[in-house]
């Protein structure tokens, strides 16, 4: 997670976190004003905390855990014998509390966001009719924007945890329904940033279409504490129809190991497999997006 300033932290006090990941207590706690720093030692981006991360100094680092308060997880950091929960109160919404509550339930070396995904629910064209990928398995068959049915060698997941710090840059995207024309999408369509829509004769990866109007990033503080991304592994790389939308299939920019079936991927023979991508231009910043597609999607100008 990058570097993110603070306002407040909320102090625990008697605070104790034991280092198998088995649990954190306090015997009391306090919100106060705090102006710090939350530093990114590792500079890795993701959407979590690492141990070598802390707030202020080096000498209040982070434990390990984390603390669900209205549906977000905040990092857990230590100085001495005192926990302290850092926090933006701006985009908090205010003063937090932790309403009594004195241990921890999340704890976590990694916490990282799966790229190139469908949020559950999205229903995906096949032979039978449109299914939510949720419920599809390997074996079925899904339609290709092209017309055809290949078969799904496997179906990807990944839960996402909603964590403070985040920022709205690994936000889902909202395309509303008809924004790239009469049905397409048939129904609002939610993906993860980096996953491509086909258009125009482009893979346009969805974080490059927003538009601020039809196409939108949906705020991680209106997100669940916890939310399930979902991807369709076929054997080649194609466009799948969701939502009567032409968006791409699984591909392996995304290590499979970091979805959370992968030893049940395994397990039944699958393999680490590398796709080539489908030989189409991939648009990955709006700025690369070509004057007539910018019109198309209501851009006046480039980012």
């Amino acid at each position: 997670m990058a570097d993110f300033a603070v306002d407040r932290a909320i102090y625990l006090l008697g605070f104790n976190a034991a280092e198998d990941g088995s649990g954190a207590t306090w015997s009391s706690s306090v919100d106060m004003a705090n102006r710090s720093t939350v530093r990114d030692v590792a500079g890795d981006g993701f959407g979590s905390l690492s141990f070598d991360d802390w707030m202020t100094n080096t000498s209040i680092s982070f434990t390990g855990y984390y603390v669900e308060i209205g549906g977000r997880h905040y990092g857990v950091f230590k100085s001495g014998s005192m926990g302290l929960i850092p926090y933006d109160s701006t985009i908090a919404g205010g003063a937090l509390s932790l309403s009594g509550s004195t241990g921890t339930t999340l704890f976590s070396l990694s916490l990282e966001t799966a790229a190139n995904c469908f949020l559950t629910g999205t229903r995906i064209a096949t032979p039978g009719g449109e299914r939510p990928i949720e419920t599809l398995q390997a074996g079925d068959l899904v339609l290709t924007a092209e017309g055809g049915a290949v078969p799904v060698l496997w179906v990807w997941q990944q839960e996402i945890t909603n964590v403070f710090g985040l920022g709205d840059t690994r936000a889902p995207i909202r395309i509303e329904a008809h924004a790239l024309g009469p049905g397409c999408p048939r129904r609002d369509l939610v993906v993860s940033a980096d996953h491509a829509v086909l258009a125009e004769g482009y893979l346009v990866n969805a974080g490059a279409m927003v538009n601020g109007t039809s196409i939108t990033a949906i705020p991680m503080a209106r997100m669940p504490a916890r939310f399930t991304y979902w991807h369709v592994e076929t054997e080649a790389h194609v466009a799948l129809m969701a939502e009567n939308c032409p968006c791409e299939s699984f591909i392996d920019y995304t290590p499979r190991s970091r979805f959370d079936n992968f030893t049940a991927y395994l397990a039944t023979g699958g393999e680490d497999r590398v796709i080539v991508e489908m030989s189409l231009p991939r648009i990955s910043a709006r700025r690369l997006l070509p004057p007539a597609l910018r019109c198309k999607l209501g851009i006046v100008a480039a980012a």
